[in-house]
């Protein structure tokens, strides 16, 4: 991924190489190890936004907005523009009907509040309209309900809902078990 980066910076490609970006900083937060590397990234996606500040397509920006603002979540929370991102991933949140961009921005985003800045309230909320989308939609990918599960599970271990949080991570691990997705494992695990 980064030698693809590099070649669509060098052809000033924004289609090419925010996707690219956003690719780097998703393996970080998907192997959940070192953020320190991070930090290059972060100051990266800092100079490309003076450059081209319009993103190329909605998608893109989708894209890109919930990777920076894992990348500060996970590395810098005290950085300047946490605010403004925080922003960005509750407007887009909020104003979308596309499910799985909810799950995906919304996930980080309870993580957020209930482990970052102690805002139960907030993660509360957002869950139950998370909720209530879900209940709506059957065609929800095993990953994005892998997820859900995970952390509805932790909100719910985190309000002393030890029962209920149990049960949505038995059903996490149940559509881990049946899809072959185990790269979560460790979520689903953590409050049990």
């Amino acid at each position: 991924l980064e030698k693809a980066f590099k070649r669509f910076k060098d052809r000033q490609d924004p289609a090419g190489f925010y996707p690219a970006w956003s690719g780097i900083v998703e393996t970080y937060v998907y192997e959940w190890g070192d953020m320190a590397p991070l930090d290059r990234w972060i100051e990266e996606i800092g100079a490309l936004q003076k450059s081209y500040p319009q993103f190329p397509s909605p998608r893109i920006e989708a894209k890109v907005t919930s990777a920076v603002f894992c990348a500060l979540i996970y590395r810098r929370l005290d950085h300047p523009d946490m605010g403004y991102w925080h922003e960005r991933v509750k407007e887009m949140i909020y104003n979308t009907n596309d499910i799985h961009l909810q799950f995906g921005l919304g996930s980080h985003l309870i993580i957020y509040y209930s482990w970052m800045i102690g805002g139960q309230d907030k993660a509360k909320f957002l869950a139950d309209f998370l909720q209530q989308g879900l209940s709506k939609k059957a065609d929800i990918a095993p990953l994005y309900q892998i997820t859900w599960h995970s952390i509805n599970g932790s909100i719910l271990w985190m309000t002393n809902h030890f029962r209920e949080s149990q049960g949505e991570l038995t059903k996490g691990q149940n559509i881990a078990e049946k899809e072959g997705i185990h790269f979560w494992d460790f979520m689903l695990l953590a409050n049990l």
